[in-house]
């Protein structure tokens, strides 16, 4: 269901990781009430529906948070799915008779409306565009400086070696970033390319046996490989939300990315959830911090909207150890 959503909108030429979606700016979209942030695939998910459907704000509701606001959500409004990770135990009985825990995971979901699908009481509308007041525009390219500024220190605290070249990629061999010098960024909001070039990089090198330990050592058009190249360019978007900057567009490469994408998608429909979750890791690990709030407790789901849950989704396969010796593209 996630993945078909991401689907429909690369069919029709569109990034969706790569918009500046809200009014707000590059806001992360979130629970109206609650004003946690969604995260992982919901972050790609709720801004390419509230695009296609023309809503302003990034705030979304339960149907019964609507009812506990004094309003309703309209007749006929359609809900967006938020998707997260339940985490249990069960009891299994060996063959010796001995009982043993098992620990299990399953993907689920819940329905949520957005404000603009709901009508609500004057004052409540109110108070929701209070909270998205547009940015004051920075001075250009600040946001770009300061991420860049931030994976610079980032990038010698872990020792990463970073060197000039023709191309950019990440090389797990030798922990080591590779980019164009400035002159080579000779285009439009140059800045905020190199800058976003660069977190790609600095998530490829998150990966590395050393940090969250990824399957890195896979060749060029592989499944694996196709998953990495998705994971750094997720991470990278999130880095440019958490800074502020919005993600440029690829330019002259967008209908090669794009069918790559395309490829990767068809061919395994948990990818974007999977790797999603991998880059809120991969951004968090180079920011040091949580990029967004934790929506994803069951416990908080089930308090925001206690429907019957579907039947659990198969967990993903954890991930191998890494095998160093790739080079991953910008």
């Amino acid at each position: 269901m996630v993945t078909s959503q991401v689907l429909d909108a690369l069919r029709t030429g569109t990034i969706p990781w790569r918009q500046p979606w809200s009014p707000c700016g590059p806001t992360m979209h979130r629970n109206a009430v609650t004003n946690r942030a969604y995260r992982g695939s919901n972050r790609i998910t709720l801004p390419t529906i509230a695009a296609g459907n023309g809503y302003r704000l990034p705030l979304w509701l339960s149907f019964r948070q609507a009812q506990a606001l004094g309003g309703c959500v309209r007749k006929g409004e359609k809900s967006a799915p938020v998707v997260y990770w339940h985490f249990g135990t069960n009891t299994k009985t060996n063959d010796d008779g001995t009982k043993a825990m098992r620990k299990s995971v399953w993907l689920r979901y819940f329905a949520v409306f957005n404000v603009a699908q709901c009508d609500l009481p004057a004052e409540v509308l109110e108070r929701f565009e209070r909270t998205c007041v547009s940015r004051p525009n920075p001075e250009p390219g600040a946001a770009a400086r300061a991420l860049r500024d931030h994976l610079t220190e980032w990038m010698a605290a872990e020792g990463i070696a970073m060197t000039k070249g023709t191309g950019a990629f990440y090389s797990s061999q030798h922990d080591r970033i590779t980019m164009p010098d400035g002159a080579a960024w000779n285009k439009a909001n140059a800045g905020e390319h190199y800058t976003a070039t660069l977190a790609h990089e600095c998530a490829h090198a998150t990966g590395h046996e050393r940090r969250l330990n990824r399957k890195l050592g896979n060749g060029f058009g592989s499944k694996d490989y196709a998953r990495e190249e998705l994971i750094a360019e997720l991470a990278a978007s999130f880095l440019a939300c958490a800074y502020g900057m919005d993600t440029p567009d690829i330019g002259e490469n967008r209908n090669a990315y794009i069918a790559s994408w395309l490829k990767a998608l068809e061919n395994d429909p948990r990818a974007v959830v999977v790797a999603a979750g991998a880059a809120e890791r991969a951004a968090e690990y180079v920011t040091g911090r949580t990029v967004s709030a934790v929506v994803d407790d069951p416990e908080t789901v089930q308090a925001e909207e206690p429907e019957p849950e579907p039947a659990p989704a198969p967990a993903p396969a954890p991930a191998n150890n890494a095998e160093p010796g790739s080079l991953f593209n910008a």
